[in-house]
């Protein structure tokens, strides 16, 4: 009974790890690859600050959720707030000045690199919303012990990844910054999908 619930996610867990590895691939056979690949990993990090706050949200609605779910209405508003607040403020960075002051400034890019940072950061401004949203989804399924779920949705992810990318990028000769983090959106978006069908 412990392997069944665990298994899945430790599979998950695995199939989350290929995510950045196929990116990084596909954009070294795309349009711009140098600079795709300079700017990756500094969208991926302004991105992964404010998802963060939404992966810690999993173990607490997890440790909150209550018996029978009868906390479930509290987290639910929380999530949404959480939500909300986290992408609001990777929309602040990504729409107004401060996209400057942290591509060029903080983070060092040339005035062209911030310009390929820009639209994948623009392009993600609601990913933090839906890690949030992720994160409750997976909670509510290992409350309910159907992880394998989970790992389901997360193979449809990375399977929305590449084929996202390979469209985009190879089909439509999109940047391959753009291409990337566009294909990450949309695997995270299917991902949530799957979960609120399953």
């Amino acid at each position: 009974e412990i392997a069944t619930f665990y298994w899945p996610l430790a599979l998950t867990s695995l199939i989350g790890l290929t995510v950045q590895p196929l990116l990084t691939f596909f954009m070294g056979r795309s349009i711009a690859p140098v600079e795709s690949l300079a700017v990756f990993p500094v969208v991926h990090s302004i991105s992964f600050f404010f998802r963060s706050m939404g992966l810690a949200f999993q173990d607490t609605a997890i440790a909150l959720m209550g018996n029978n779910f009868e906390h479930y209405a509290e987290l639910r508003r929380f999530a949404l707030s959480l939500g909300t607040a986290t992408s609001v403020g990777l929309a602040i960075v990504a729409f107004t000045p401060l996209s400057s002051f942290y591509f060029a400034t903080i983070s060092g890019l040339s005035p062209d690199l911030v310009g390929f940072a820009l639209p994948p950061t623009q392009i993600i401004v609601l990913l933090p919303a839906l890690s949030v949203l992720l994160s409750f989804q997976r909670a509510i399924l290992v409350e309910s012990r159907r992880t394998s779920h989970i790992t389901v949705a997360s193979a449809l992810e990375v399977l929305t990844v590449a084929l996202t990318f390979m469209t985009l990028g190879w089909g439509f000769d999109f940047v391959g910054a753009t291409a990337a983090f566009s294909a990450f959106f949309a695997g995270r978006l299917m991902s949530n999908a799957y979960l609120v069908w399953g």
